[in-house]
């Protein structure tokens, strides 16, 4: 019987640690800033056995770290890394998004939404750079999306 007591103390440390974490973030997050002091691995790891669903907890991380900026573009853009949303409106012509290099902007993500599908949006790759292997992908579908993140060679929808 002193084995489930063990884990119980053990639960009641993790809690308390990530309860401290969390509150830490919580701070930080109201000016929109996730220092290095905290340790979000920690966090995850800590209360993994808990009955704690962190769901929308690390889906606020995830967007502090995701999306710079929201841009809507009518004609044909080149993305620069201060953008995060790029909002497209084919209602004039079609509309291509050049995506910037891969290389050097490792875990970089877009969100790249259709927001008028008179015409079709495409995205493109960095001269030869690929988007899940090809070189564009086509949007023409209204409030379709392209999600992608550079793997530091080439651009991963996700």
């Amino acid at each position: 019987m002193t084995k489930p007591r063990a884990n119980n103390h053990q639960v009641e440390r993790s809690l308390r640690q990530a309860s401290t974490d969390i509150t830490a973030i919580e701070a930080k997050t109201d000016n929109i800033t996730v220092t290095g002091a905290v340790n979000l691995d920690s966090i995850k790891t800590s209360v993994a056995a808990l009955p704690v669903g962190l769901n929308t907890f690390e889906g606020r991380i995830t967007d502090l770290e995701e999306n710079n900026g929201v841009v809507t573009k009518t004609a044909d853009y080149t993305a620069t890394v201060n953008d995060g949303v790029i909002l497209v409106d084919t209602n004039a012509g079609a509309v291509t998004i050049t995506l910037p290099t891969a290389v050097g902007n490792t875990g970089k993500r877009f969100t790249i939404k259709v927001i008028d599908a008179t015409n079709t949006t495409t995205v493109d790759g960095d001269g030869t750079e690929t988007i899940d292997g090809a070189t564009t992908q086509s949007l023409s579908t209204l409030w379709s999306l392209i999600r992608i993140i550079s793997d530091g060679a080439n651009w991963l929808i996700i």
